[in-house]
């Protein structure tokens, strides 16, 4: 929606400015009876944009403007004139809003989604931020062709795609962040597709069978892998040593019972790792958590069902292990606890110490939801932790953390 820095350009400033002139031209509103009306300006608006309202200035509160765009009088008070005199500041204002490109960004793709080319040209040559719901595996064909062929404004994309509709080598120059959803269920191989994004830092991954060159990993600062076990994680974070957050939801069906040799791997930067695991009641032949060296870690998220295996006499006694090993200071430790029961019969106390001075604060996450990728609020949940740390951090400028609010 217009914000106050789109409002203040060189085009909107003045010409807002000389359509509002006539308000106070005009005796029959009383100024102290001034309310403020609110009005959407695009259809169904990109969640990225939900929470940005555009505000008309104070006009006569008898009248108020709505997102059909009509004039409803509440007010038998209200002159004859004013609805016309607003109606007219509407107009031109819509106007305005067609003609500012950065207004038109963001689009959110439907299973029908007919309008997107008219979406695409009000967007002149503005850099695109697109997301598509996980609707039956992929994106309607018509409405992946248009922005596909606006690949090199693509900046952020959020989508279900099929292996048909992905080229073998593609090519997206401006890419930042990529959130990609494959059907592993369908019969296409995705396993030789290669993406060239010189600029991507951040990637969501479901668990479609993606192969080690799928992606420009070594450029990668934020990385959340979903669904997949500890040997194909490993593939992968082997070739992201500038993570600084990484998020893993593995699933450990794939491997029952086998005992794979975890080699190490070295983050140098990373300062937050979360490990989830899903679904719950698996156990690891091997505590993963201690395949990882990260002198530079400061916020561990651990699923207290890694804590069950390795050495150490109780999860403290892990979680110290897995400190001294990696040389770091944990800022926050926090321990996803999904277990019905917890007490002695499942074990110590996850509150149970000592702990490691170099541990500062430990808490427990006993929520059976928390982390978990399959449900789509908890998505959501992550989501918002990964666009947060971005803009945080900076990694993608125009991220808003109410993308998905």
């Amino acid at each position: 929606m217009m914000t106050c820095s789109e409002l203040n350009s060189n085009y909107a400033y003045p010409r807002v400015r000389s359509i509002l002139s006539g308000f106070s031209c005009n005796n029959e509103i009383n100024a102290g009876d001034a309310g403020c009306v609110s009005t959407t300006i695009l259809p169904n608006p990109h969640p990225a944009q939900r929470n940005n309202r555009t505000h008309l200035p104070p006009i006569h509160p008898g009248l108020s403007y709505s997102s059909s765009s009509h004039w409803r009088r509440l007010s038998d008070a209200a002159e004859p004139c004013l609805p016309r005199l607003a109606g007219h500041v509407c107009r031109d204002w819509r106007a305005i809003a067609l003609s500012m490109h950065t207004l038109w960004r963001a689009i959110p793709i439907e299973w029908e989604s007919g309008w997107i080319p008219k979406w695409l040209e009000r967007s002149g040559e503005c850099r695109l931020s697109v997301q598509a719901p996980h609707l039956a595996g992929k994106v309607h064909n018509s409405a992946w062709e248009h922005i596909m062929g606006q690949r090199e404004r693509l900046e952020y994309l959020n989508s279900s795609a099929s292996g048909s509709q992905l080229e073998e080598r593609t090519f997206w120059p401006a890419l930042q962040h990529l959130e990609l959803h494959i059907d592993p269920t369908r019969p296409e191989d995705v396993t030789t597709l290669h993406i060239d994004a010189p600029l991507l830092r951040s990637v969501i991954l479901w668990g479609f069978q993606y192969s080690s060159k799928l992606l420009p990993w070594h450029q990668l600062t934020v990385i959340a892998l979903i669904f997949r076990d500890q040997h194909q994680c490993s593939l992968v974070l082997q070739q992201t040593p500038n993570l600084v957050y990484c998020e893993l939801s593995l699933d450990l069906e794939e491997v029952p019972g086998v005992a794979r040799p975890q080699a190490d791997i070295s983050l140098p930067r990373l300062q937050w790792l979360i490990l989830a695991v899903y679904p719950y009641g698996d156990i690891p032949s091997v505590n993963y958590l201690h395949s990882f060296i990260v002198p530079a870690l400061r916020r561990l998220t651990v699923d207290e069902a890694l804590l069950r295996v390795g050495p150490g006499s109780s999860q403290a006694g892990q979680i110290n292990v897995f400190v001294d090993k990696s040389g770091c200071k944990l800022d926050e430790l926090c321990i996803i606890d999904r277990r019905l029961r917890p007490g002695p019969e499942n074990g110590a106390s996850l509150s149970d110490g000592p702990w490691s001075p170099s541990i500062r604060h430990v808490s427990v996450d006993r929520d059976p939801a928390s982390h978990n990728w399959d449900e789509d609020k908890s998505a959501d949940e992550s989501r918002r932790t990964i666009y947060r740390y971005l803009s945080s951090t900076q990694s993608i400028a125009h991220l808003d953390t109410g993308i998905l609010a």
